[in-house]
């Protein structure tokens, strides 16, 4: 399999550019998961404040506001990485990209083999 000037040109296309349809389907997957994301980390949330709250009566304490904040901060930092989530995987995909277009402008095409090989079969006895 010869590996063409078009066939690297597509590797570094966004999924935007590669295939809109497939972009669009992700997309509003993405729109359906993010609602049963805050569905799951609000009913934790609420387990894990019950047990707090059972715990804190069973030694006859009171909340205070460091213990709340030690609560909330684990629960603010997930509302933020599952709101951001569609972001960072774009940032994390186009990271991924410039990189191999930086390699790929640095490596001297001229020198490199563009013919994969083909997969000889292996039969395995069993």
């Amino acid at each position: 399999m010869d590996v063409t000037t078009d066939t690297v040109r597509q590797i570094f296309k966004n999924l935007h550019d590669y295939n809109p349809v497939v972009s669009g389907v992700i997309d509003k997957v993405t729109k359906v998961l993010i609602p049963i994301s805050l569905a799951l980390l609000a009913i934790l949330f609420m387990v894990e404040w019950l047990e707090f709250r059972k715990q804190l009566i069973k030694e006859g304490g009171t909340p205070t506001m460091e213990l709340l904040a030690n609560l909330a901060i684990k629960y603010i930092m997930a509302y933020a990485l599952i709101m951001l989530s569609p972001y960072i995987v774009d940032a994390v995909i186009w990271l991924g990209i410039q990189i191999s277009e930086w390699i790929n402008s640095v490596m001297s095409s001229q020198n490199l083999k563009t013919t994969i090989p083909t997969i000889k079969r292996f039969d395995c006895v069993v």
